[in-house]
């Protein structure tokens, strides 16, 4: 990632964050009517003073952070335009500021949709644009719903990771330099009693990543699964394990 998306990480993180913690819903049209603008109109506002961007079709007045988006400015790249992709790639050239979602993950498509979300709370939104996601009446497009299905997929993926982890938990780690260190997990308490949990390389079945991931002892054995990978030098009945310096 360039210096560039790094420095616009991270000075919006605190905001976004405090505002974003709840998770993305399908984006929806707003009532209408609102103003529709035109690209040539977008750009047009910006260039006289009244600085606008879009996100996923949705405009937004961003003149009182001019500091930001006027000419000059770190993100003036976003002014007079919906370079919505940027926001979930991290490519703020001229290539990468589009308004596509084409190949997109929808954990990628739902961060477009949070930073919308941000834009929504911290400044005002007062229209949309013709194009890709609204049609010149400011009804929303096919690409829209597409966006929205995109969305869903990632609401879903999201609550099948949560419920992965709780059941799940990752490891408790410990390590020094030169010393090494050891993973280990508590045992559990449940509708069922007592359970002894083991640390495993956990295969996600929804991420696809490999994690540490504390498991039932009597889950741990089926290693025909595929999904549960014993640590080198490990007992497999062990609760604690040595980690290399």
């Amino acid at each position: 990632m360039s210096r560039l998306a790094v420095l616009f990480a991270c000075s919006i993180a605190t905001a976004f964050y405090l505002r974003l913690t709840r998770s993305p819903e399908p984006t929806t049209a707003e009532p209408m009517p609102i103003k529709v603008f035109t690209a040539a109109e977008l750009k047009e506002g910006s260039a006289s003073g009244l600085l606008l961007l879009a996100v996923l079709g949705s405009v937004f007045d961003v003149t009182k952070g001019a500091r930001h988006y006027a000419h000059g400015g770190s993100y003036h790249f976003f002014t007079g335009r919906d370079g919505s992709r940027a926001f979930a790639t991290g490519d703020f050239t001229e290539a990468g500021l589009r308004d596509d979602v084409d190949g997109l993950e929808p954990a990628a498509v739902a961060e477009i949709e949070r930073y919308r979300l941000f834009y929504i709370d911290e400044y005002t939104r007062v229209g949309v644009l013709q194009g890709r996601y609204y049609n010149g009446d400011g009804t929303p497009t096919a690409e829209l719903d597409k966006v929205q299905e995109l969305l869903k997929l990632a609401t879903s993926a999201k609550t099948a990771e949560e419920d992965e982890k709780r059941r799940y938990p990752q490891c408790s780690t410990q390590w020094a330099q030169g010393q090494g260190g050891s993973i280990w997990c508590e045992t559990k308490n449940d509708q069922r009693g007592q359970q002894l949990l083991v640390p495993r390389k956990y295969h996600s079945q929804v991420t696809k990543q490999k994690r540490c991931a504390c498991v039932p002892i009597d889950e741990a054995a089926v290693a025909a699964a595929g999904r549960f990978e014993l640590y080198a030098d490990c007992e497999p009945t062990s609760s604690r394990c040595k980690t290399p310096p």
